[in-house]
């Protein structure tokens, strides 16, 4: 995959897919019990969901930068 799309495209995609990944993760996990427990009952849906979309932006993020690192160290 790295020599037909090259680093920038690999950084690309992997921020898609993680995004895609983790935001269907953050969603379910907004919607269980547990959470809804542990964040506070009286808390809208809407703000729970968001806080888990900011969970999981912020989680894409930090692989989306250790994937640069890591496409970055192999110095091609």
């Amino acid at each position: 995959m790295f020599f037909l799309k090259g680093p920038q495209g690999i950084q690309i995609i992997n921020f898609v897919f993680s995004f895609i990944l983790l935001l269907e993760v953050c969603l379910k996990v907004s919607k269980s019990e547990r959470f809804i427990i542990w964040i506070g009952e009286n808390l809208e849906e809407s703000l729970r969901v968001f806080v888990m979309f900011i969970v999981g932006l912020n989680c894409s993020y930090f692989f989306s930068r250790l994937t640069f690192h890591l496409v970055n160290s192999q110095g091609l």
